[in-house]
């Protein structure tokens, strides 16, 4: 359960964090996960500069809230957030709205189609390269098989020994 009471404090804690969830109050999809680099990406974007470290900053804040799982990134998966509601809602009650923040269900939890900050008509693909060793790969939706072959052919150049 999401204590509102903490995510309007974490609201009020720091600009960066303000804005970040300004962001997401903005937002049209939910997204099952967030990862850090994405997001940092995406508000680059908008031409807002925020620190990997405030990103993970808040992600911690947020799973104290009840709000996700703060994930560190290790064996080549990305350090993320995965939320058990949506951010959208975070973003509304983080800016005082009186919304209560509906679960995901589970659609929204998909490991493969993962509507994430500017990925909307992207695909997360995951590709296990070895056992120790996730590929990620985020293509759109309506790849071509032109496109997977030039990308297939771009594979095939890289230096093996």
């Amino acid at each position: 359960m999401v204590d509102k009471d903490a995510v309007i404090q974490i609201y009020r804690t720091k600009k960066s964090f303000q804005t970040i969830l300004d962001y997401f109050a903005r937002r049209q999809k939910n997204s099952s996960r967030t990862t850090a680099e994405r997001l940092q990406k995406a508000l680059a974007s908008e031409d807002i500069d925020i620190t990997r470290t405030e990103i993970i900053d808040l992600f911690r804040a947020l799973a104290n809230a009840g709000c996700g799982v703060f994930l560190v990134g290790r064996k080549g998966h990305p350090t993320r957030f995965e939320w058990s509601v949506g951010l959208i809602d975070v973003g509304r009650v983080a800016q005082g709205e009186s919304v209560e923040p509906t679960p995901l269900n589970e659609s929204d939890n998909s490991t493969l189609v993962v509507p994430d900050e500017q990925s909307e008509g992207l695909l997360d693909h995951r590709f296990v390269l070895r056992p120790d060793f996730d590929v990620h790969l985020e293509l759109p939706e309506d790849l071509s098989t032109a496109e997977a072959n030039r990308l297939a052919d771009f594979i095939r150049t890289l230096p093996f020994t």
